[in-house]
């Protein structure tokens, strides 16, 4: 009698651990198509991503490169105008200087000139 009683009982713990096995059966075949996209990604994508990221790396160095030759050359398109102001500042300064000079001569040679008329 006892196996009776003992036999529904093992018969329903049988039932639902079998239940819980096919779950866990479902799941897994839930988890291959991942499985094959992660196989996807690491034996195509990520190279293929890599390899755009190394082109990617190349062509910002690249450009750093092509942006720092145009900044140069600005540079020098603003620079070298700059450098001959200051050299013909000098210049500029005693030409006022002269012309001055020259406006107080005439005035002076002017005034000697109305002196010696009179």
């Amino acid at each position: 009698m006892e196996l009776q009683i003992k036999g529904p009982d093992y018969r329903r713990k049988i039932d639902r651990d079998l239940v819980l096995l096919q779950e866990k059966f479902e799941k897994c075949l839930n988890l291959k198509p991942i499985y094959s996209q992660l196989q996807d990604l690491e034996d195509k994508d990520i190279p293929t991503l890599k390899t755009q990221m190394k082109q990617l790396d190349k062509e910002i160095v690249q450009l750093k490169n092509k942006q720092t030759d145009i900044e140069q050359e600005l540079n020098d398109k603003i620079c070298l105008p700059l450098e001959q102001c200051e050299q013909i500042k000098t210049d500029i300064i005693m030409f006022n200087k002269y012309i001055n000079e020259r406006k107080e001569f005439e005035t002076k040679i002017n005034v000697c000139q109305q002196k010696l008329s009179k």
